[in-house]
């Protein structure tokens, strides 16, 4: 099983998106264990794309950490042929927000107050959020 980083509290990341540490603490308090699934494509509700389960999901410091245990599975085999994601890919949230809590700072950075997380999934190190 390894560990991913997820979410950081506090810091706007590539597209301006701040997460405050109440909200992915409240955000981790709400998580369905056993029901957050390592998935190839975000939000596909497809069997076929599940290679992975989250174990578990801890705050470290400032930093939302998912635990991933990958599946026996062909494609989990291609992209962590070792139970690590193979080098260039890395794990991103899928999730949703209520927008009516949601606050255009006046520094050009949206907060998000009200999050749920629905799962995660591989994508290109390069294209995580």
């Amino acid at each position: 099983m390894n560990k991913y980083r997820i979410f950081r509290a506090n810091i706007p990341n590539s597209e301006g998106r701040v997460y405050p540490l109440q909200t992915l603490k409240k955000m981790i308090s709400g998580a369905e264990k056993g029901t957050l699934f390592v998935k190839t494509k975000a939000y596909s509700p497809k069997l076929k794309d599940v290679i992975g389960e989250v174990t578990e999901l801890e705050l470290e410091g400032d930093e939302v950490v998912a635990t991933i245990k990958f599946l026996d599975v062909p494609q989990a085999k291609t992209l962590a042929p070792t139970g690590k994601l193979i080098e260039g890919f890395s794990i991103a949230a899928e999730w949703v927000t209520n927008p009516d809590t949601t606050v255009d700072r006046l520094d050009g950075t949206t907060e998000y107050n009200d999050m749920s997380l629905q799962g995660v999934f591989v994508c290109p190190e390069k294209d995580k959020v």
